[in-house]
């Protein structure tokens, strides 16, 4: 260190006030610092600058640690699993370079399918990234194997990949691996779930009680009802919210059951005869919701209206349709859906209370009610898209896409799978003409649902405003990149 202190100190002070004294370098720096100094040709300064630049050098080549016999470290276990190949690495290296998180974690993904490792040099750089991905940790971890584990000892921040039970990270793990944990618990044993939440709940805060709950409304069902019942007494508003939307999914909670005896109160089907008298059809009756009115604080509901659109007395019903399944109709009227959707549209009061129902079949997934709202609709909701098979989805999504570009725009990145070519040409040339709305990082984020042949659609897309060509012809560039890169890593682990 002395020796680069004197470098140090004769760039600052200028050679003529501080010479480097070449004879107290390095003993293994002698004989080249002697053919510097010896060498006439050169002035002082030249000869500052050769004498700075091999001491850099000598002391980049490293040093030798200090024996310490107070340290005993093992070292780490034989991997089981075979590293990645060259290309794949190389492929690795490149996305993380170019903060490509999407297709970080396809890679992830497939060398975790795959069984194969990262390797051990980039093994330190991932454990690095996935400090600051949390979602990555598990696949990381798997991906850095037995030499990750072992460097996990040596930095606190990477100790999610060290080879912990899940019991013990449940109980000191951070927060994203204790939800780990709990979710992976709910795939496999939805009660055992449910009885470690509550073998912890007293000792939680509330954002962490609201956290947990989040992660419950996968395999939600009435053998949950003896754990949530009891959190409607909870402080905390947002904790006792959550746990009212997971009981409004399960048919057999006393507040959904409170819900549907309501509506049989306020809503009834009569028969009305027509013009002439000679048969009659089947109309709603919405009787005065003043009638409930004791009953709505009891029932959560909000007196006022929050809805656009919606007055008071509308927004209690609305909020009534949309908290029960829609299957309750069908089972109070003793009617098909479609017949009863029929009868909401030809309601005035009715078809302004579709959209409730709309979001009753989308909050409890019900694919079969999606359809039919969606059959029986003279109007798009973009919601109930995700219900549907994706070949109607995607027809659909084909046919209100220049009337409702926006809302398909939405609609479309929210899917969850690729688009088929079609929808994915119509997708791109809407980007092209509105680059400003869809930045570069916007087609890295979604790379996964653009098809490959979409690489060959692009030059050719025409765009109408000649001010937003350099803009477009960069995204398309990119996304180019995005697709090429996407090829050649899968095509690194199909070897």
């Amino acid at each position: 260190m002395e020796h680069w202190n004197q470098i140090v100190t004769a760039a600052m002070m200028g050679t003529d006030k501080s010479l480097v004294n070449a004879s107290a370098l390095p003993a293994e720096l002698s004989e080249a610092a002697a053919l510097i100094t010896a060498n006439t040709n050169i002035g002082k300064e030249e000869q500052f600058l050769q004498l700075g630049a091999l001491l850099m050098n000598f002391r980049q080549c490293g040093v030798t640690a200090l024996p310490d016999p107070g340290v005993n470290v093992s070292k780490a276990a034989a991997e089981l699993l075979p590293y990645c190949s060259n290309n794949a690495m190389q492929r690795l290296q490149d996305v993380v370079a170019e903060d490509m998180d999407s297709l970080t974690l396809l890679w992830l993904q497939l060398c975790t399918q795959k069984k194969q490792l990262i390797q051990p040099a980039y093994v330190p750089t991932m454990l690095e990234q996935a400090t600051y991905n949390k979602k990555w940790q598990p696949m990381v971890t798997a991906c850095c194997g037995k030499r990750g584990e072992w460097l996990s000892q040596f930095n606190n921040a990477w100790n999610f990949s060290a080879n912990q039970t899940a019991d013990d990270a449940w109980q000191t793990g951070s927060p994203e691996q204790r939800k780990q944990v709990l979710r992976d618990q709910r795939a496999v044993n939805p009660s055992e779930a449910i009885a470690m939440l509550q073998a912890v709940w007293p000792q939680e805060d509330a954002n962490t009680k609201q956290g947990f709950l989040e992660l419950l409304y996968d395999n939600i069902s009435g053998r949950d009802l003896a754990f949530l019942e009891p959190l409607l007494a909870e402080k905390s508003k947002k904790v006792k919210a959550e746990a009212v939307q997971l009981l409004l999914l399960i048919p057999t909670s006393g507040l959904i059951r409170k819900y549907e005896d309501t509506l049989k109160k306020l809503v009834t089907v009569q028969k009305e005869k027509t013009l002439l008298g000679m048969s009659s059809k089947l109309k709603l009756h919405f009787a005065p919701a003043e009638s409930i009115k004791k009953e709505q604080a009891a029932l959560g509901l909000e007196p006022k209206s929050t809805e656009h659109g919606y007055s008071d007395e509308e927004f209690i019903y609305y909020q009534l349709l949309r908290s029960v399944q829609p299957a309750f109709w069908e089972r109070y009227l003793e009617l098909p859906g479609d017949k009863i959707v029929e009868l909401f549209q030809s309601d005035a009061l009715g078809k302004k209370l579709i959209p409730a129902l709309v979001l009753a079949a989308v909050a409890n997934k019900d694919k079969r009610w999606g359809e039919i709202l969606f059959s029986k609709s003279d109007v798009l909701y973009t919601d109930v898209l995700p219900l549907l098979p994706k070949e109607k989805r995607e027809a659909s999504m084909l046919r209100f896409f220049d009337s409702a570009a926006q809302d398909i725009m939405k609609a479309a990145f929210e899917s969850d799978s690729p688009w088929s070519l079609p929808l994915a040409s119509k997708v791109m040339i809407h980007i092209a003409n509105n680059p400003y709305q869809y930045p570069k990082n916007m087609m890295q984020k979604h790379i996964r649902l653009i098809p490959d042949e979409v690489a060959g659609y692009l030059d050719s897309i025409k765009v109408q405003e000649e001010y937003k060509m350099n803009l477009w012809r960069s995204t398309a560039a990119y996304l180019k990149q995005l697709l090429n890169t996407r090829k050649e890593i899968i095509n690194a682990f199909n070897v």
